[in-house]
């Protein structure tokens, strides 16, 4: 029973040090709406007439200096997946992360396409 336990105690702590991001997080929801403030429609994919959504896996330091990032889902369009990298180039910083510690996020970029009027 105690060595039960104790794996449960290790297993909480090493769930509570990742810090996994979630809907109701508020940090990520923050990061969200920036790159969405940040990022453009690029016109070759509004030729196209191209819309979709981008999910990024984002690493962060304390300070929200973004560390590193990879895309782990298409949006389906080259295009607007390179614009998600250079929103994220082009913001650098994230407003500091709770508890001023590093962490990852799962981020999505979308682009609802030309009919929803977001021309940037």
């Amino acid at each position: 029973m105690a060595k039960s336990l104790k794996y449960l105690m290790a297993g909480m702590a090493l769930m509570a040090s990742v810090a996994p991001a979630c809907a109701s997080d508020s940090w990520v929801q923050a990061a969200e709406s920036r790159i969405a403030e940040t990022r453009t429609y690029p016109r070759s994919a509004q030729v196209r007439k191209e819309a979709g959504t981008a999910v990024l896996s984002l690493q962060v330091d304390g300070n929200g200096l973004i560390t590193g990032y990879r895309i782990v889902q298409s949006s389906g369009s080259d295009i607007l997946d390179r614009e998600a990298e250079r929103a994220l180039d082009r913001i650098g910083q994230f407003n500091p992360t709770a508890n001023r510690q590093p962490r990852s996020a799962t981020v999505r970029v979308t682009w609802p396409g030309p009919k929803d009027q977001l021309i940037n």
